[in-house]
């Protein structure tokens, strides 16, 4: 069942239908360019998601409404707004919000300037405490310029999506960067604020490629967590934000909930962020000991360094942390020490050793 526009005023009979048989609902709320200002029924981005989603999973309803802020603050807030309502009533799976491009303007953003942040942080919270439980999504602001309507790209690249960025970091949201993403200019319309048709299409293709990557998982090895590969992170525990906890490792002493948010492109700041991983025991598993024979050995420098007391063969096997089997090598060493060459990666890896029937395992350093 497809459902475009949820009218702000009630709570239509159809969306109530709608979610005894819809096994994701999703939630798009917004401004104007979420309720697809200038296009025709059913050329807004929400539709175009639809479309590219299918109707046998999901449904995908638009909240958008024209001209309205994140701040609580004014006659234009989203808040006040019966679409709001009827965002929270839909029992959403998933909340996509993008708002902030109407609070860019000088007489929302010089008024209040310390409000945004903490009332978009609000707004999160009011859509996670719902019994639905969704996984909320929030945009960076997509380019907008157009002076006759005091919105100026500068003031959303300086002010408003700094303070996105921040709330999604603070939250532990994903985040998906609209404005380093949403730049080909044949996707505006002449007002350079609004997708026209095609670029409807495109923003929902930005948006449905992150949320088809919405896959992460952090894993745990004793009391180390590694997460996915990605280009800057932030972990947190039991849902707040670890101090300092920004590499791809986590040593952990404490027993909780643990989460990353990670920087899956090189190119702009979308952020995705992995399942729950719940951590019940942090003891090192007793099969990954450094020594457990007698035979000197170590990795460093993509070398591993052996010293034996007799020539023997050596097999070598390197596991990634969900012990998938990488590479194996095997070798002839000598009495003394050998120096072999292994390759290393950006993500920590196991190496067992395996030398007259008897095994050893260490970590493989983290290529710097």
């Amino acid at each position: 069942m497809l459902i475009k526009k949820i009218f702000p005023f009630l709570l239509l009979p159809a969306l109530a239908t709608s979610l005894a048989f819809a096994a994701t609902n999703i939630a798009c709320v917004g401004n104007s360019i979420t309720a697809g200002y200038g296009l025709a029924y059913q050329e807004d981005y929400p539709t175009q998601w639809q479309n590219l989603l299918g109707t046998t999973d999901y449904t995908v309803f638009n909240f958008g409404v024209s001209g309205k802020t994140m701040l609580k603050t004014g006659n234009e807030s989203y808040w006040s707004e019966g679409a709001f309502t009827n965002a929270r009533a839909s029992s959403p799976n998933v909340v996509v919000i993008e708002l902030g491009t109407n609070d860019s303007k000088p007489y929302h953003w010089y008024a209040y300037p310390d409000e945004f942040l903490e009332d978009y942080k609000s707004m999160i919270d009011t859509f996670e405490i719902l019994s639905s439980k969704p996984k909320v999504w929030i945009c960076l602001a997509p380019y907008s310029n157009n002076a006759g309507w005091n919105i100026l790209d500068t003031s959303i690249t300086l002010r408003i999506n700094p303070d996105i960025l921040q709330v999604g970091l603070d939250k532990g949201v994903n985040i998906i960067d609209l404005h380093s993403t949403f730049t080909n200019t044949s996707w505006y319309a002449s007002d350079s604020v609004h997708p026209n048709a095609a670029g409807a299409v495109a923003l929902a293709g930005i948006i449905n490629g992150y949320f088809q990557r919405d896959t992460l998982k952090a894993t745990q090895n004793g009391n180390v967590l590694s997460a996915p590969p990605g280009y800057a992170f932030q972990w947190y525990l039991d849902g707040d934000p670890i101090e300092g906890a920004t590499n791809n490792t986590l040593t952990i002493s404490t027993l909780g909930t643990y989460k990353v948010s990670v920087k899956v492109d090189a190119d702009n700041n979308s952020r995705l962020v992995t399942q729950a991983l719940t951590v019940t025991d942090i003891n090192p598993p007793t099969a990954i000991k450094e020594r457990i024979f007698s035979m000197n050995i170590n990795v460093s420098d993509e070398k591993l360094h052996i010293t034996l007391a007799k020539s023997m063969t050596i097999q070598a096997d390197i596991f990634d942390m969900q012990g998938r089997l990488l590479k194996s090598f095997m070798w002839q060493g000598f009495k003394g020490t050998n120096t072999f060459i292994i390759p290393t990666g950006n993500l920590q890896q196991i190496l067992r050793v395996t030398t007259d029937k008897t095994s050893q395992f260490l970590f493989v350093p983290v290529r710097k």
